[in-house]
């Protein structure tokens, strides 16, 4: 690990980390409570939520040859400066009064699209800049960055929401991004420019075709948990972005200081899960991965079982705060973890001429799932809101069968 922290680029790359993904977290989290309170409805609330990851899977798989064939660090430079020119556009537009729930949307899937372009470029930089045995903790530190700001985010976001309202969330989003844009600017990272000329549009069929045929004909197992991220994506993620929200704000009345102290709680658990693999990177390797889902298929059956007690007192409205909370909190432990052993088992099965478009298709497929199972978590939490528990019950349910799937895959995999 020390020997990792000496290496200069890897620190600046972590250093923009921190500031960008800091500044993400703030407004990804604010704007969720904004949208909530805007509309007051869980399925137009599940609907935007949906509709602001559309551009993710339509920009994803170019990410992945702007990744392959741009400059990477000139990419992490130019779109987290668009990223603050956006912030900063919408901000005037909130202190001018003209906000409502559409352009908050469309800031969201702006936001959104940008990235997707944008991290694809992180994740191919790190093999470049590390050395191969020092891919895991690499890989643990970028993940215990982004959880440490999915917890630190929304504690803030809802401590200046609750006390300033969205205009101060945006300015310090802002500010965020163009710090970050000058981090990187001092950025080393290896690159070798193309030398065919081939059009935008021929190139990128004929390397979608090429990605498609390498990883059906040559990494089998690398897609198939791709596909099983994405099923893990539709039962898990909506839990967090869709129910999660309406328990804790409308079900439970709490207020948005609350929700974004259990949102910091919850996001904790991905920073131990990221902080415990990267000190044991040898610990749990891809063929035991199926040991860390299924702890998180528990975990959401037992917070499934506190959502049955009736809420009639303050004591039982915190109590099943508290076990929503700590149940979101092991799930992403167990993410934590097995995102880390993943994400280094495709490097390090991929070739590394295609681990850019690889590393996109990844977050394309995965990330398609997301409003899928938004909008339908969305309708079924407008319309069975006092069946919750059982919602979260055959969430747990399903992301078990999930799990049966990854042990079937990575039990083919030869050591």
């Amino acid at each position: 690990m020390k020997k990792l922290f000496c290496n200069r680029n890897y620190k600046i790359l972590v250093l923009g980390q921190v500031i960008s993904l800091f500044g993400s977290a703030i407004q990804r989290f604010a704007l969720s409570l904004y949208l909530l309170d805007l509309t007051g409805n869980a399925s137009v609330f599940a609907n935007i939520l949906a509709l602001s990851i559309v551009p993710i899977i339509v920009f994803a798989p170019f990410a992945g040859i702007l990744s392959d064939r741009a400059n990477r660090r000139n990419i992490m430079v130019v779109l987290d400066l668009l990223s603050g020119l956006c912030i900063t556009v919408y901000a005037f537009l909130l202190f001018a009064g003209k906000d409502n729930y559409v352009t908050t949307g469309t800031v969201m899937m702006i936001l959104s699209g940008i990235a997707a372009l944008y991290q694809p470029a992180v994740n191919a930089s790190i093999p470049a800049i590390v050395d191969e045995a020092d891919l895991t903790s690499a890989n643990g530190v970028v993940q215990q960055v982004s959880s440490l700001s999915n917890f630190l985010g929304p504690i803030l976001a809802g401590v200046l929401y609750g006390m300033f309202g969205i205009k101060v969330v945006i300015v310090v989003n802002a500010i965020s991004f163009f710090i970050s844009a000058v981090m990187e600017l001092f950025l080393e990272i290896p690159f070798e420019k193309p030398v065919d000329k081939i059009a935008p549009i021929k190139l990128f069929v004929s390397e979608m075709k090429e990605s498609a045929a390498y990883l059906k004909h040559e990494n089998k197992h690398v897609l198939r948990l791709v596909e099983a991220s994405g099923l893990y994506n539709l039962f898990l993620v909506p839990v967090f972005t869709v129910c999660a929200p309406f328990i804790i704000k409308e079900m439970l009345g709490m207020s948005s200081q609350v929700y974004g102290f259990s949102e910091g709680i919850m996001a904790m658990g991905m920073i131990a899960g990221g902080m415990f693999i990267s000190a044991r990177p040898d610990f749990l390797g891809i063929k035991k991965i199926h040991y860390v889902s299924a702890a998180m298929s528990i975990a959401m059956c037992v917070m499934a079982l506190a959502l049955f007690i009736p809420i009639g007192t303050v004591r039982s409205r915190y109590g099943i705060l508290l076990a929503v909370t700590l149940g979101i909190a092991s799930i992403m432990v167990a993410l934590g973890i097995a995102n880390v052993i993943q994400m280094t088992y495709i490097q390090r099965a991929t070739r590394p001429d295609m681990l850019g478009k690889v590393m996109a298709f990844s977050t394309a497929i995965a990330t398609m799932c997301v409003p899928v199972g938004q909008i339908g978590y969305g309708f079924l939490v407008e319309h069975f809101a006092d069946k919750m528990g059982g919602i979260v019950f055959l969430s747990g349910m399903f992301t078990f069968l999930v799990t049966l799937f990854v042990r079937w895959n990575v039990g083919q995999i030869e050591d």
